[in-house]
């Protein structure tokens, strides 16, 4: 008896870790026809692992006897040990899929495996919107035109950028996922280069409310130090007060910033 008693705890842990395996590769290789078209061969073997542990259930089903069907059907724990070799071979398969869109856009090792499937298992493009804020630091969602152009961000506070020109999410999500992030990159890099260079030309508060708060931050901060060493200049040149009407200068764009 306590041999059986062993063959029959070995059995039902083995069949414990198998269906949870089966559960979340069912979701993904039955329940989800994108991403089986994206793995053709791995959700076709899926299939007759489905079935197979199906039959097996089935069968339990029927006779509900824990001591017959671990015990007296040898063959139980024989297929439930090849299943999970099979099931582990195809979560490796997934694996090793989610590595090769990672590698393709490294932003997507921000966020977990089930979050990427949720993306790669959808043809749509709004499917990225949940996950902006992990894979852009505080990006909430795209600026969208007809719901086929990205045309800018939007930050969780609400303000927004338009990019340079609209981009068209074609072909495979992480390549158009990496022109994204270069469209960002390259109009970011022109907007603060325009804000800085209208630093001294526009009234101050009017350039504040001009540019978005990441230009504004960046501009304060380039001219601050050019002031700063300009003042250390006309001090080294003699001019005894430059400092004391820097600070003074310093001190009223801060308060037009705070305001």
């Amino acid at each position: 008896w306590i041999s059986a008693l062993n063959q029959i705890q070995e059995t039902v842990d083995c069949w414990i870790s198998v269906q949870r395996k089966w559960m979340y590769l069912e979701s993904i290789f039955i329940g989800n026809e994108d991403m089986r078209q994206q793995l053709p061969k791995e959700a076709k073997n899926f299939e007759n692992l489905h079935k197979t542990f199906k039959k097996l259930n089935d069968q339990a089903a029927k006779n509900s006897n824990i001591y017959v069907n671990c015990v007296q059907i040898e063959s139980t724990i024989a297929q439930l040990r090849n299943l999970m070799v099979d099931f582990d071979k195809s979560q490796k398969s997934l694996t090793d899929y989610l590595c090769s869109k990672k590698i393709c856009f490294p932003r997507f090792y921000f966020i977990s495996d089930d979050d990427l499937l949720s993306i790669l298992g959808s043809s749509e493009i709004t499917a990225v919107n949940p996950h902006l804020m992990k894979l852009f630091d505080n990006c909430k969602e795209f600026v969208m035109e007809n719901g086929k152009l990205i045309k800018g961000m939007v930050s969780e506070e609400g303000e927004s950028f338009e990019f340079a020109e609209p981009m068209k999410p074609e072909g495979a999500v992480e390549s158009w996922m990496n022109t994204v992030d270069q469209t960002m990159k390259s109009t970011l890099k022109s907007l603060t280069k325009e804000g800085v260079f209208n630093f001294t030309k526009i009234e101050k508060r009017k350039w504040l409310l001009k540019y978005i708060g990441m230009v504004v931050l960046s501009g304060v901060k380039i001219w601050w130090t050019w002031r700063v060493e300009d003042a250390f200049c006309k001090v080294r040149e003699g001019s005894k007060y430059a400092l004391k009407e820097e600070a003074e200068r310093q001190t009223a764009d801060l308060n037009d910033l705070i305001d």
